[in-house]
């Protein structure tokens, strides 16, 4: 299912939600990158480049969403996850619903 996203930087990111029985997982891409970092300095991380940007996720009871890369484990706030926090160490996201 298509996540819906907030912010500066809303259009510069694809998210999608996928369910299975109890298990849910996130992924999370940057997209039009070039526009992004104008500058050409890659990857696209964190709060400079995402600043107040916010992929919104469906309500669950989850704990919190692992990062698969990094291991970090993510917390909603108001509904939703923070793209500074989610690229903050990589340039893409792949979560499970803790």
């Amino acid at each position: 299912e298509p996540l819906t996203t907030d912010g500066a930087r809303r259009d510069h990111v694809f998210a999608f939600a996928r369910r299975h029985d109890d298990r849910t997982v996130l992924v999370v891409v940057p997209r039009l990158v070039a526009a992004l970092v104008p500058d050409g300095e890659l990857p696209p991380l964190g709060e400079r480049v995402w600043g107040d940007t916010r992929v919104h996720v469906p309500t669950e009871s989850a704990r919190c969403y692992r990062h698969a890369l990094t291991g970090d484990c993510l917390r909603l706030a108001d509904g939703a996850l923070r793209l500074a926090d989610v690229f903050a160490r990589a340039p893409v996201a792949f979560f499970d619903a803790q």
